[in-house]
């Protein structure tokens, strides 16, 4: 069994819907964004929020933009990824240390997990203002195992789940990777990028599912 669980934000535990880019879109429209420049900030999909706000509205700072967006996110237009919640409430009963690792900002994540109800469940969140490197750095996982509660922990008993090949490159060399396919990249390019089929699964549901998966993982 592992001893303490990383996991990516967006597309792993909450879904990054159609609806809920539209209302960033819209925030970013506010402060003056245009089309082209919502058109270069599409193209930087899954990098970190600062380099899409960035992309967006070069003259703005990211501070400003932040507030404004967070205030339009609201639980109506927000949905779990499948077996999220029960993952949660697994390691929540047994104890283990969860942190969500994210490219995006720990102030949005935050709202999101309290919109959601499950903050309670988290154990600390790391969004890309946190870390020296965004995703695919492995200094961002470093960042994370180098919290006090992951003092005691040895890093192969530390379990990373994500949807993206970003969050497989950051895992490597660090801590195990569980791949799910809750998000835009395939099984094949996870295995095409080495993460092994057995470490692969259809979303978090499937592995909350599957009897003893999660104790026998490590």
């Amino acid at each position: 069994m592992f001893d303490a669980l990383i996991l990516d934000f967006d597309d792993t535990l909450i879904r990054m819907t159609a609806a809920r880019w539209r209302v960033f879109e819209e925030a970013l429209r506010s402060f003056g964004a245009t089309e082209d420049s919502l058109a270069t900030m599409n193209k930087l999909k899954g990098g970190a929020f600062s380099a899409l706000v960035g992309a967006a509205l070069p003259q703005v700072a990211l501070s400003e933009v932040l507030p404004a967006y967070a205030e339009l996110l609201s639980a109506d237009d927000l949905e779990l990824c499948p077996g999220a919640a029960t993952l949660l409430d697994w390691t929540d009963a047994r104890g283990i240390p969860t942190v969500v690792l994210s490219s995006s900002s720990r102030i949005l994540i935050e709202r999101d997990l309290e919109l959601a109800g499950i903050a309670d469940k988290i154990s600390a969140v790391f969004g890309c203002e946190d870390v020296p490197a965004a995703k695919p750095s492995q200094l961002a996982v470093r960042a994370a195992l180098d919290r006090p509660s992951f003092a005691l922990i040895r890093a192969d008993r530390v379990l990373m789940v994500g949807d993206s090949l970003t969050d497989a490159a950051a895992a490597q060399g660090s801590v195990p990777f569980l791949a799910v396919l809750s998000g835009q990249t395939s099984r094949t390019a996870f295995e095409a990028a080495g993460v092994p089929a057995a470490a692969i699964m259809q979303s978090l549901h499937e592995l909350t599912c599957r009897r003893g998966v999660l104790e026998s993982y490590l």
